[in-house]
């Protein structure tokens, strides 16, 4: 899957190194080319907290993450026709390091299980742009597609000479989305605002935890989520073609749902999980427009 992903980033590197600096114009069907390569940190908190869905007495645990990751992507944009656009973007994590992942055990058992942990992100989406109007430098548009995401988290827990003791988290999430964007473009310099959200966000969360003495598994899909994204980029001009500059985004998601948690000694029961994730990416971007 990961070298799924660095093939869509390489592609898209080399469609903005590959393209030619002139392009030919004619009428209605002339288009525009506009990518981008972007490299920055994505920071931010992440957490889960379980319950038994029998009732409120009962024990329950939460999981914090503060996510620090360096990442690379890319985006194509295409405007074949004056009203419409479309797009293609991926991004990865890139140089991962190990990071503390704390446990809290609550309610009755009030411990904390911390863990070391390697997380890896990586992220792709297609989307469309209708452009409501364009004119004198500016372009105001709608937008409308489809996101996916991945976390992966694989560690050991901290303070255990014992052996096995491995967790793996997986967390998959499925986006559709729309919002509004605004681009401006003029001779020496650029620049592009989206607010985009999604009432209809879906993950896939598995986790394994296994110890000396048993294996435990939680699996399942979370359908009640919502999603709020906004993005700002601007990039002044290097060549005729190429732009640098800085961009930046913030991400806040909030999902709820029941998953099952099954023992290898044949246990099975329900929990209840609420996942709360705020993250951002500061960075550079080199862009390539005609």
């Amino acid at each position: 899957m990961t070298r799924r992903f660095a093939i869509i980033i390489i592609i898209l590197v080399c469609i903005t190194l590959v393209v030619p600096l002139n392009s030919a114009h004619s009428g209605l069907f002339s288009y525009g080319f506009d990518s981008s390569l972007t490299a920055g940190l994505l920071f931010g908190t992440m957490s889960a907290r379980y319950q038994d869905n029998l009732g409120v007495n009962e024990p329950y645990f939460t999981v914090g993450y503060n996510t620090s990751l360096p990442l690379v992507g890319g985006m194509c944009e295409l405007s074949p026709l004056e009203l419409f656009s479309a797009r293609i973007g991926g991004a990865l994590s890139v140089l991962e390091t190990e990071m503390t992942v704390t446990n809290v055990a609550d309610n009755h058992v009030g411990s904390i299980y911390p863990w070391e942990v390697l997380p890896s992100y990586r992220s792709w989406e297609a989307a469309g742009l209708y452009h409501l109007s364009r004119g004198f430098g500016y372009r105001f548009s709608l937008v409308g597609g489809y996101r996916e995401q991945y976390w992966t988290y694989r560690g050991n827990q901290l303070g255990l000479n014992t052996s096995p003791n491995e967790l793996k988290d997986y967390v998959r999430s499925l986006i559709p989305f729309g919002g509004f964007q605004t681009a401006m473009f003029f001779p020496w310099w650029k620049a592009r605002f989206e607010f985009s959200g999604s009432p209809l966000v879906i993950k896939n969360v598995f986790s394994r935890h296994r110890d000396n003495t048993a294996t435990t598994e939680f699996d399942g899909w979370l359908k009640n989520g919502v999603m709020f994204d906004f993005l700002c980029e601007g990039a002044a001009v290097l060549t005729d073609a190429l732009r640098c500059g800085l961009y930046g985004r913030y991400t806040y998601q909030e999902i709820s749902g029941i998953i099952t948690r099954r023992i290898d000694d044949g246990t099975k029961d329900e929990y209840d999980i609420d996942m709360n994730e705020n993250l951002a990416v500061v960075g550079i971007n080199l862009t390539y427009a005609f």
